[in-house]
């Protein structure tokens, strides 16, 4: 069973919850929303508490990065799968997350207080690289925080198929369902949606937070009821006490009081499910509650069926997750019972632990010194056991008694191969694929065996020293020379290879087979298939995905491979590869591999080389051909590659290689935007932003920006600018808290804060932002106003501070009235 953690969106001061969980995650937080719950981490009790606002603003710069490395301003579903998302959190009413991690905190022994508190630790931790990587625009930064969660990259994170770049985090029903808030009229509260329409007249003394069921307690009078996110009042208000809301096998619940005594009331029929007769009902776990009456304890499930009959002075608890306990007076034995109640007997706590079929085990402790394992009704059936090996899946487990391993199967109740010596025993990593499969070393050698059928499956041979898992369903086996693979769904044994390595490329193989001077690989449906030469660079590029020994072997083989195809070797790559290495190369500025790469991708025809090539050979460097570039542009334009479409509209607009075309560089960038490249749409408003070849025009410009507005573009300061001169101070704000690491924002908050635009009006603020302002850039405005504050202003007014800012405007050559 997974241990999750769950979010919600609350108001910090009145504790409302917005909708119940907004997402539930298994453990962690994931590396892809990290930024979101990293703002401001704060613990009460065990509970975690973020920063909203800067938490989406931080996600926010995150996704612009992830944007720019992977190059997806062009992909479709990411850009409406991400605009989604941000529209959605965006628009969570209230100012903090809370986490609820009590599921997860139940995997450790630490207090849970305790827990909260190292792990707002790691997040501010953790920031720091996300922080840096931001501020670098270097994502391969945080290379080692994804792949330890099992992705290649970041990209392969948000491609998988559940992500959907981020959105799949979210519960679907609350993004996209409309939310209702509490409003208050006079001394009473009521209820309505997001648009303003009541759904709840204001009735009630108080209306408490939401429960993940959308279902809130309410009161009325003294009286405690239940009323419906959409307003619709379920239970009056008629009990002396109420609690909140849950679900329960799909059924609403909750516990209420009548008089002195407590029930459990099933929500959707108002019938009662535990009668109200006891002095306490308390949820044990999932369906199970503890029920006190008369001073004594029972257990009993959520339609009051008795689980537990006999009564206890002590409370039952849970030993995870299968058992009942509870203490008793004179003793640290305690009295243990199955979910169904069935006794097992007397046992400290924490030495019981869960077998296959419902067998237990009993670690040593106080009350005797080793091992032994009781049946399903408590009975005893091994003792005197020194060391087990137990694996999720498993109907048996291995154990050691008297120096000698042995196997017991649950199933049957029986000891198996009890006439054969084991030496040694394992199952490292095959629980997961192959059910009751073990690796038993006997005095014949290593082999396979099956405890569930009681069959070898490879028999022990003195050839085999070594068995381990591969892949999957596969297992390597090694000979005295060389190796073999194993298929345990088809029960095939290879032949032998020279070497076999763990995949090269986790998404069409199994293994990777080497004899002699030729590599096989096995793809996902067991063919073994010989490599391609055109398939080498790839594979190469990819040996980072196996380590060790394989890498080793792989890497000899490789340069031997390139050593016999000799000079021109790369001719042999498939053009995804060649195109790969360089950008790689280029990246690196090793300009002649660039164009070496590019070349031959181009003479293929690949649009991609071809616009690679020609903007290298239209800009000014040492490898410039105008005629050359421009050839190789309107080819990969034909093939209606987009970027070649914007770069040659660039080219019409500087007129290089062309003659100006007004005309001619508007159709290309046109085209461009109708092929799908965001930066053209960039280039057509910044025409119309800067007036460069038409008349400015500010509205043509946002026009055009918005197209790709979210991609975050480098626009992002003419999108402010042009908000800003349209006194759209609002949006003027939305741009700025975005762009927080951006150094031109300050000038602009001076200006907000110096005189109240969108924002309460604040002098000091003012000033501190003209003075960061000024440390990033020469405005004028921010000299102009210093000068003002510190020489007329009489709260800023300072000497010392008036002589250094006009020694700054002589430096920078602004002149000051």
């Amino acid at each position: 069973m997974a241990h999750r953690i769950y979010i919600y969106n609350i108001d910090s001061e009145t504790h409302q919850t917005h909708s119940g969980y907004l997402g539930e995650w298994n453990y962690v937080i994931p590396d892809l929303l990290f930024p979101l719950l990293s703002a401001n981490p704060k613990t009460k009790g065990k509970a975690l508490y973020f920063d909203k606002v800067e938490g989406v603003n931080r996600l926010s710069l995150f996704y612009d990065l992830l944007t720019e490395t992977y190059q997806l301003q062009d992909n479709k579903s990411f850009s409406d799968a991400v605009s989604l998302m941000f529209e959605f959190l965006f628009d969570l009413p209230y100012d903090t997350f809370y986490v609820d991690a009590s599921d997860v905190y139940t995997m450790n022994e630490e207090k849970p207080k305790e827990q909260a508190k190292q792990w707002v630790e790691e997040i501010i931790e953790k920031w720091a690289l996300y922080e840096g990587a931001i501020e670098n625009q270097d994502l391969s930064q945080l290379d080692s925080i994804i792949t330890a969660s099992g992705y290649e990259s970041f990209l392969d994170a948000l491609q998988h198929d559940w992500v959907n770049f981020g959105l799949g985090y979210w519960e679907e029903t609350v993004v996209k369902q409309s939310r209702s808030v509490v409003f208050n009229e006079g001394n009473l509260q009521g209820l309505k949606d997001k648009n303003g329409k009541i759904l709840a007249p204001a009735l009630y003394n108080v209306i408490y937070a939401f429960s993940e069921v959308y279902i809130a307690v309410v009161e009325q009078g003294g009286k405690y009821g239940y009323i419906t996110d959409q307003g619709r009042l379920i239970v009056p208000p008629q009990y002396e006490n109420a609690f909140d809301a849950y679900s329960v096998h799909d059924t609403k619940v909750g516990i209420v009081c009548v008089g002195e005594k407590t029930g459990l009331l099933n929500l959707d029929t108002q019938q009662w499910a535990i009668a109200p007769e006891y002095d306490e009902v308390e949820q044990l776990y999932d369906q199970y509650y503890n029920v006190l009456q008369n001073g004594q304890y029972q257990v009993v499930d959520y339609k009051g069926k008795n689980i537990v009959t006999e009564a206890s002075v002590f409370p039952f608890d849970l030993d995870y997750p299968i058992k009942f306990f509870t203490k008793q007076e004179g003793t640290a034995k305690c009295k243990y019972y199955t979910l169904t109640g069935q006794f097992l007997g007397e046992f400290p706590e924490d030495v019981l632990e869960e077998l296959p079929l419902d067998c237990y085990w009993i670690k040593p402790n106080k009350y005797q010194k080793k091992s032994s394992v009781i049946n399903p009704k408590g009975q005893t059936i091994l003792e005197d056991i020194d060391q087990m090996l137990v694996f999720s899946n498993y109907t048996s487990f291995a154990f050691k008694t008297n120096k000698q391993w042995k196997l017991f199967d649950c199933k049957t109740q029986t000891l198996r191969l009890t006439n054969q010596s084991i030496n040694k025993i394992h199952a490292k990593y095959l629980c997961n694929y192959m059910p009751d499969v073990y690796v038993i070393q006997t005095n014949k050698g290593c082999g396979l065996y099956q405890a569930a059928t009681d069959c070898w499956l490879i028999e022990p041979h003195e050839e085999h020293s070594k068995i381990e898992h591969l892949n999957c369903e596969y297992l390597l086996v090694f000979q005295k020379q060389g190796m073999r693979y194993y298929n345990s769904e088809t029960h095939y044994l290879s032949e032998v290879y020279t070497y076999i390595s763990q995949p090269l490329d986790h998404y069409t193989q199994r293994a990777c087979l080497f004899k002699d001077t030729v590599m096989y690989y096995l793809d996902y449906e067991g063919h073994c298939l010989e490599i391609d030469k055109a398939q080498m660079g790839m594979l190469y590029e990819q040996r980072y995905n196996i380590r060790g020994t394989d890498l080793s072997f792989f890497t000899s083989f490789y340069e031997a491979w390139v050593t016999r195809m000799g000079a021109g070797y790369e001719e042999c790559f498939d053009s995804d590869t060649l195109y790969h290495r360089g950008i790689a190369a280029r990246d690196r500025e090793e300009w002649e591999e660039v164009v070496r790469y590019f070349t031959i991708g181009a003479t293929r025809k690949d649009p991609r080389m071809q616009y690679e090539l020609g903007f290298i050979l239209t800009d000014e460097n040492q490898w410039t051909d105008i005629p050359k570039g421009i050839e190789y542009l309107e080819s990969a334009a034909k093939l209606d590659y987009a970027d070649a479409w914007n770069t040659i509209g660039y080219l019409y607009q500087n007129a290089i290689g062309y003659a100006y075309d007004f005309e001619a560089m508007i159709q290309a960038y046109e085209k461009a935007v109708e092929l799908g490249c965001v930066w053209a749409n960039q280039n057509l408003g910044d025409l119309y932003f800067y007036g460069q070849h038409v008349v400015q025009d500010y509205d043509k410009a946002l026009s055009y920006y918005l197209l790709s507005e979210k991609y975050y573009g480098s626009y992002a300061q003419n999108l402010i600018e042009i908000y800003y001169q349209r006194s759209e101070f609002d949006q003027v704000l939305k741009y700025l808290k975005r762009n927080k690491y951006q150094p031109y924002i300050h000038i602009y908050y001076g200006i907000l804060y110096d005189h109240g635009y969108g924002v309460k009006s604040s002098e000091k603020k003012a000033v501190a932002h003209y003075e960061q302002a000024l440390a990033h850039s020469s405005y004028f405005y921010a000299v102009e106003r210093l000068v003002y504050y510190y020489k007329e202003h009489p709260k800023f007014e300072n000497a010392e501070d008036y002589q250094r800012i006009l020694a700054y405007a002589e430096a920078n050559e602004i002149e000051v009235k």
